[in-house]
């Protein structure tokens, strides 16, 4: 009989956490707005993100956190969108 080995597992790091920056597509005005979501690795990435769209004047703008197992989600909008890119 054959001996068996076991296949390394990759278990993946649950305590990172992944941001996102998402806003209003461009394009026609319809009754429903289409969105569109970037995802980062890192706040800092995500604040840039967030800080090219509020200067490029795109609509409904939230930024965040996904969802972790370790850590508390986090959603940032309106007022605290702009001390969150202000205070990098």
């Amino acid at each position: 009989m054959r001996a068996m080995t076991a296949k390394p597992m990759v278990i993946p790091n649950k305590t990172e956490t992944k941001w996102f920056v998402s806003f209003e597509a461009l394009g026609e005005k319809r009754r429903r707005s289409i969105r569109e979501t970037k995802i980062f690795s890192s706040e800092e990435e995500a604040r840039l993100c967030a800080k090219e769209m509020v200067l490029a004047k795109r609509n409904n703008i939230l930024a965040g956190t996904f969802m972790s197992p370790q850590a508390t989600r986090r959603i940032i909008s309106g007022q605290e969108l702009h001390s969150w890119i202000t205070n990098a």
